[in-house]
């Protein structure tokens, strides 16, 4: 799926280009450092045996690349795009804490989750393009319109580091679950017991090939000479599908196969209801030509 979306990516941009080449193009070459976001919860265990959601922190994500343009007025245009963005989310660190008694003795055990989800695209967007005067040498400059996103790939990794002590000696541990391409690597070390390392596959990736979403900006268009100018413009797009792969399985070693969004990564099948849609905001920093 992901070859025949890339496929229609191109011919896209090539029909784009043959249409309007004798008609006066622009081109734009652009890099847009941005904060990257996830909406919808990652949810992990509370003491007392319900669920909440991991809290969310900034995440630095980027993108770049170029886009062609007509104009068909001096104030009016549309454009297409071809851009690589690095996109997903950063949570802080969940620290578990408990302490009770197992029958013989007390114990205490202390846990700190960690999970960053990474997630590469290819994009097209398609923008309609406003400008109040190209012909000054500072111009109010504004875009809206939609993108298509491919995703290229995606890294998805909880990990929990922790410690038990029974009142006899105090264990440390660490258990991890990378997904990247078609598996889920597992490792789990403790300090009481040999490490253990396996890679289970997966039936389908855990995030959609295909993202669909708007596009909006502003800000203002800096005149260097007749033909090339400097675009800067805050630009925040937001996803209108759902990225999260709700049918995504993994098979493991016992042979036993259980849904992804519910294996050792997500602890709770309540994050199988949960939606993800990508985000982010930017500041859009461009070159731009005009033939």
């Amino acid at each position: 799926m992901k070859t025949k979306i890339l496929l229609t990516i191109v011919i896209a941009f090539s029909i784009f280009t043959t249409a309007f080449a004798q008609k006066g193009l622009n081109f734009v070459f652009s890099v847009q450092p941005d904060m990257k976001m996830i909406g919808g919860d990652f949810n992990v265990p509370t003491s007392s045996g319900s669920y909440i959601p991991m809290d969310k922190k900034m995440g630095i994500g980027f993108q770049a690349g170029g886009a062609i343009g007509y104009n068909f007025t001096d104030n009016l245009g549309l454009s297409l795009g071809l851009m690589y963005s690095a996109q997903g989310q950063n949570y802080d660190d969940y620290v578990l804490s408990e302490s009770d008694y197992n029958g013989s003795n007390f114990y205490t055990a202390t846990s700190t989750v960690t999970r960053k989800v990474s997630l590469n695209y290819l994009k097209l967007p398609f923008q309609f393009n406003f400008n109040t005067n190209p012909a000054n040498t500072v111009a109010f400059a504004g875009f809206a319109g939609f993108y298509l996103g491919v995703l290229l790939s995606y890294t998805d990794e909880t990990t929990i580091n922790g410690t038990y002590n029974d009142g006899f000696g105090t264990e440390t541990y660490h258990a991890s679950a990378i997904a990247k391409e078609d598996q889920v690597t597992y490792l789990e070390t403790s300090s009481f017991s040999a490490s253990e390392s396996n890679t289970s596959p997966l039936s389908e990736k855990p995030y959609k090939t295909a993202d669909f979403g708007a596009t909006i900006g502003a800000g203002i268009q800096l005149k260097l000479s007749d033909k090339i100018s400097l675009p800067i413009m805050l630009n925040y797009q937001i996803g209108l599908a759902d990225v999260k792969n709700n049918g995504s399985l993994v098979t493991h070693d016992s042979g036993d196969t259980d849904l992804y969004w519910n294996s050792f990564a997500s602890y709770d099948d309540r994050n199988i209801a949960e939606s993800y849609h990508n985000s982010t905001l930017g500041l859009l920093f461009g070159l731009k030509i005009t033939l």
